[in-house]
């Protein structure tokens, strides 16, 4: 039996009609109705859900080009609030399913912007404080036994144990005991801060000799100031977990750490336990 409309069909005015039969169909029990019917007209309500929130979306976004603002936005949505108004487009963007690498439900799309617009205050504030941040990253890098200790963190050991937990239950030999990634990346950083260090000094002796220079090429590791910042935001991150390990011989870093997070406030990458 032929199904009563084709959701192949986008014609909105056809659409309703053919709906509004086989609802009013269902209503008073039709004997007459068939599967296909019914079923084509479940998806045709996905059909309609998806076809509208996408033109919201886009009336959202031309109303905002028009410079109406979230609160006129927000009356028109019978929405409670702007903030409301900002984040029901922020649900109905399908653009940062690219960031996430996955197709996301509403409300982690919400999560996504939260977390993309934290990363740029994060990231604003610590190329403000590159000194005090690039200065605790020289002080934990130089702490001894460092791979050590953040192998021995309780982090660490927490992973270890769900991980032998988990070959217990599949019957496999236990994990070896984990390699906590983030000193080696520490390390990097420094290097990378120290090369670049060098290679700047090197460039401004080079700057200061009068005449024409034969290599005008920056020196290699000059890293360019957008790769700077980037460094540093790096380390205001590494940093952090100076407060996951038993620095009990280095109670300065740790106290230094908590006084700039806390500086850092919003912007900290991390929330600091009280």
């Amino acid at each position: 039996m032929t199904s009563e409309f084709s959701v192949a069909d986008r014609d909105l005015t056809s659409i309703a009609a053919k709906y509004d039969l086989v609802v009013q169909r269902a209503r008073y029990r039709d004997p007459g109705m068939d599967e296909t019917s019914v079923l084509a007209a479940l998806l045709v309500i996905r059909t309609l859900r998806d076809k509208l929130e996408a033109d919201e979306r886009k009336l959202i976004s031309t109303a905002r080009t028009l410079k109406i603002t979230w609160s006129r936005i927000g009356n028109a949505l019978e929405l409670k609030s702007r903030q409301a108004a900002e984040r029901r487009f922020l649900q109905l963007r399908d653009d940062l399913e690219d960031v996430a690498g996955d197709v996301l439900t509403q409300a982690e799309r919400v999560e996504v912007a939260r977390a993309r617009r934290d990363r740029r205050t994060e990231y604003t504030w610590a190329t403000s404080h590159a000194t005090p941040i690039i200065s605790l990253a020289l002080r934990l890098h130089a702490v001894s036994g460092l791979q050590q200790r953040a192998d021995n963190s309780p982090a660490a050991l927490a992973a270890y144990q769900r991980a032998a937990n988990g070959a217990v239950f599949e019957g496999r030999p236990a994990p070896p005991p984990p390699r906590m990634p983030w000193p080696a990346r520490l390390h990097e950083a420094v290097q990378t801060y120290r090369t670049h260090q060098q290679a700047d000094r090197e460039y401004r002796m080079r700057a200061a000799i009068p005449g024409p220079q034969e290599d005008t090429r920056p020196p290699a590791g000059l890293l360019a100031p957008v790769a700077f910042d980037r460094l540093v935001h790096d380390m205001f991150g590494l940093i952090g977990h100076a407060l996951d390990i038993n620095l009990h011989d280095h109670t300065d870093i740790v106290e230094d750490v908590q006084s700039l997070y806390k500086k850092a406030g919003p912007a900290s990458p991390r929330a600091l336990e009280k």
